[in-house]
C-alpha cells in the first residue's frame, strides 16, 4: 500500500530514471520476486501495478508479509556491514517491539535474505542470517554490499 499521495514507478531503480507510471494513495502494487537493489539510500524493490512494472522505492510502501515468496526463502542475495553502532539485535519479525534473537558487534557482516525488504516502525527491515540466526534487522544501521 503506498504511504504518499502517488508513487513513481520508474524504469531504472533510482530516483533519476525515467518515470513509467504513478500509483495513487491505497492502491495494492505486486511486489515482483526480483532481488532488491539499493541505491540513492534507497531500497528499490520491482513491482507491477496493471500492466506496468518497474522499480519503487520501498521507504514508502507497506509491504504485506503475505507477498513474500518463500521460493527464495533461506537464499542469499548478498551481504551488509553493521555500521554507526556497537551492536544491531536481529528480530523475530520486522519490528523493535519483536522477540529479540541475537546481535552483530558493529563492523561485522550478515548475509541479506532473498526476501523484498519490508516497511514498519518508521525503518525498512531487512530478513538476515547470522551464523545459526535469522531473522529481521534495520537497514538504518546496515551498508549493503556495492557488489550485489
Amino acid at each position: 500500500m503506498v504511504e504518499v499521495t502517488a508513487l513513481s514507478i520508474r524504469e531504472r531503480p533510482t530516483r533519476n530514471s525515467e518515470k513509467v507510471g504513478e500509483v495513487g494513495q491505497g492502491n495494492p502494487v505486486e511486489v515482483l520476486c526480483v532481488e532488491p537493489v539499493f541505491a540513492d539510500e534507497r531500497v528499490w524493490l520491482r513491482v507491477r501495478h496493471g500492466d506496468t512494472e518497474g522499480w519503487m522505492s520501498s521507504r514508502y510502501l507497506s509491504v504485506n508479509e503475505l507477498l513474500l515468496d518463500d521460493r527464495y526463502a533461506g537464499e542469499v542475495c548478498g551481504q551488509a556491514r553493521v555500521v554507526e553502532v556497537t551492536a544491531l539485535s536481529i528480530r523475530e519479525q520486522p519490528s523493535r517491539d519483536s522477540a529479540y534473537l541475537g546481535e552483530v558487534s558493529g563492523n561485522q557482516t550478515v548475509d541479506v535474505l532473498c526476501v523484498p525488504p519490508v516497511s514498519a516502525d518508521d525503518r525498512v527491515w531487512f530478513r538476515v542470517r547470522s551464523g545459526s540466526i535469522e531473522g529481521w534487522m534495520s537497514s538504518r544501521y546496515l551498508q549493503l554490499d556495492e557488489e550485489r
